[in-house]
């Protein structure tokens, strides 16, 4: 069974033990790739979001990096020809239970399913986590930080008494960067 935390500092388990010590960067990013798409995803993409290209160089690292999981992950990596998945039914993803209570509370305007999901955001999706020379990788990585952190903030709003707004705003650097105010009860100035 595979356990992925990818909401804030990643960590992964296998059957209950903290796996992935000797995977490289690539490999992780695959594996989170896969993890997040919760679909079979072809090779040659694999090849060309991770390593730029579908040469036979960068179909050979692929191999490499499917081979590296599959030690780790055993039979929750699905490998075929030309696809690699992971197995939902033995994998259990924090991104997935967030997007489902998310939508679960706003279906049923359950605000506690909403409160649920939102205590799922524990910061950036893959905070801290770089892979280099992959341009493709890191748009997509960009795209689902943007994705969760929206979703959060907006299924925090109903709860301003909580500070989550706030602590949500404080852990995105792009916020923390672009915005001349706080969101506390400092008077809000025009820019």
């Amino acid at each position: 069974m595979l356990s992925l935390r990818l909401l804030g500092v990643t960590e992964f388990y296998v059957n209950g033990e903290t796996a992935g010590g000797d995977l490289l960067g690539k490999d992780l990013a695959l594996l989170y790739y896969l993890a997040v798409t919760g679909q079979p995803q072809p090779r040659t993409s694999l090849s060309v979001l991770l390593w730029g290209d579908a040469s036979e160089s960068a179909r050979a690292n692929l191999r490499k990096s499917i081979s590296a999981l599959n030690r780790v992950l055993g039979a929750s990596l699905v490998i075929a020809r030309d696809r690699v998945a992971l197995d939902g039914k033995q994998c259990t993803i924090d991104t997935h239970a967030f997007e489902q209570l998310a939508q679960e509370g706003q279906d049923t305007g359950n605000v506690l399913l909403l409160q649920s999901a939102v205590d799922l955001y524990h910061g950036e999706f893959l905070a801290g986590f770089a892979v280099r020379n992959a341009p493709d990788y890191d748009l997509w990585m960009y795209q689902m930080q943007e994705k969760y952190r929206g979703l959060a903030v907006r299924h925090s709003m109903p709860w301003p008494g909580t500070g989550a707004p706030q602590r949500l705003v404080k852990q995105s650097p792009v916020c923390n960067a672009s915005l001349p105010w706080s969101l506390g009860t400092k008077k809000h100035t025009a820019i």
